[in-house]
């Protein structure tokens, strides 16, 4: 009953919504292993795969899944007063005149954990992974352009 359940609450919100495609079995099943108690799931597809963004207790959480249903990263919000100033330091260093909006601890299903985070100047979106010892491994930046609606990467 409490699977039928968690399916319901997790789909007619989607239906709802206008969401115009179904989530897989396997996909739901994996999820609810892994999280059992969670608030406001709402399913998304990204790069091919199933994306979910709910709550644990109060964190803001984003979980990945192929569409065979096996996990593949979990992205935590976490405060800024988590990390490291040193690492904080650098990313102002590193990205002066921008602004930190969120950061997540990410833990993968190959075991690896870093940290991401998200930040903006007056021209561009930068999503940077950083290793937890403090060396940047990934940045995406994604260009604003001068019409306000829109982004390029």
């Amino acid at each position: 009953m409490k699977t039928i359940l968690m399916l319901l609450v997790g789909f007619i919100p989607s239906l709802l919504l206008g969401q115009q495609f179904d989530v897989p079995t396997e996909v739901v099943k994996t999820f609810e292993m892994k999280f059992q108690e969670t608030e406001d799931v709402e399913w998304n597809i990204k790069d091919g795969n199933f994306e979910a963004s709910f709550y644990v207790d109060d964190d803001y959480t984003v979980s990945l899944f192929n569409k065979n249903g096996v996990w593949l990263e979990t992205a935590t919000s976490i405060n800024q007063d988590d990390i490291s100033q040193s690492l904080i330091d650098k990313v102002y260093d590193t990205y002066k005149e921008s602004e930190i909006n969120n950061i997540f601890n990410v833990e993968t299903a190959s075991k690896n954990q870093f940290y991401r985070i998200e930040l903006e100047d007056n021209t561009a979106n930068y999503i940077i992974n950083v290793s937890k010892k403090g060396v940047i491994t990934e940045i995406s930046k994604i260009q604003i352009s001068n019409d306000e609606d829109s982004y390029e990467e």
